[in-house]
Order: structure tokens, then sequence, then C-alpha cells
């Protein structure tokens, strides 16, 4: 049951604080990529390095998940997030190339944050209702791409773009938290 646990709760949340973030750095990335002076071509090869992190992760999920758990997963999608953002925001304007160093990190977080979503809708969905368990999953990431695109782009438009990745990566630090005391929690009740 996703709702009849403090780890299930801890989950969600954790989910949607990510996807909050993760939302604006797959939407309004590059803008942020030419406030740094980025060409296209630059952009173009930023996706190409994520994808390249990206595809191993997902081939040794299955181990991944079978060694360190779905929780685990999530929190080190989580935590390559924030060490990403907040790396972005100590580039200099005028040296985008260094954008090169942090964007396998999203190949991390995407990877892992999917992994570790479809184990827990299988894990804690009813027999049968394993793509009901998706669907949930889904309304909470749609939750959080539409919040987060709103709350980012304000913060952008008010604060400039630094501001508003660090503030991205306490929200999705704030989440990650909450759900490191569930799984603790959870821990202790065993």
């Amino acid at each position: 049951a996703m709702f009849g646990t403090m780890y299930g709760i801890g989950f969600l949340i954790s989910r949607f604080t990510l996807s909050v973030g993760t939302s604006v750095v797959e939407q309004l990335i590059f803008l942020f990529f030419d406030y740094l002076g980025s060409s296209n071509t630059m952009c173009g090869l930023t996706v190409a390095v994520t994808v390249m992190f990206e595809i191993p992760i997902f081939e040794y999920a299955p181990l991944m998940l079978q060694r360190f758990g779905l929780g685990p997963l999530l929190q080190i999608s989580a935590i390559a997030y924030i060490v990403r953002v907040i790396g972005y925001t100590f580039i200099p304007q005028y040296h985008p190339a260094l954008v090169l160093f942090l964007e396998p990190l999203h190949g991390v977080t995407y990877a892992c944050a999917t992994a570790s979503s479809v184990e827990f809708a299988s894990q804690y969905s009813p027999k049968g209702y394993e793509a009901s368990g998706q669907g949930i999953l889904s309304l909470f990431g749609g939750a959080g791409v539409f919040i987060g695109l709103l709350a980012g782009g304000l913060l952008g438009e008010l604060f400039g773009p630094r501001v508003m990745y660090r503030c991205l990566a306490a929200n999705v630090a704030f989440g990650a938290a909450l759900f490191g005391f569930t799984q603790l929690y959870k821990k202790d009740n065993k």
C-alpha cells in the first residue's frame, strides 16, 4: 500500500520533490546554458553525455536494486541531483564547457529515480494493480513538473538562475531527508 505506511508516503514525497527539481533541469537548462554563454553544439553535447551515463545504469538497475534496495537508489538519485545543480551555480559565466563535468549526474539521477520508482510501484501496489501504481507515480511526477516549472520560472525571474537552482536543491534535499527518516523508522520497526 503506497499510502499505508510512513515509508510509502516518504517515498512519494521524495519522488514529488525530485520531480519538482528535475522538471526545471529538463525543461529550462538550455536557458541557463545560454546564460553561461553556451553554443547550440555544446547544448547538444550535454544531452549526449547524459544519455551515455543513463544507458549503463539502466542496464545494471536490477543488480543495483537487488544490492542496495529501492530506497537507497532514490536517495542516490536525489544526491546526484543536488550535487549537479549546486555545481551549476558555481560555474562562471562564459565557461559553459564546465557543465560537461556535471552532466553525467543527470544520468545517475534519471536512471536511479526511474528504476526505484518502477520497483516501488511493483512492491507497494496490490497484486494485479501494478499499472495503477505506475499511474499514481505518474500523477505525483506530473504534479511535480507543474509545480517545478511554475516555481522555477518565478524564482529564476525574481532572483536569477543561480538562486533558483540552489532553492531547487534545498527542495530535493528536504524530500530526501524526509524519506531518509522514514527509512530509519522502517528499520527500527522490523
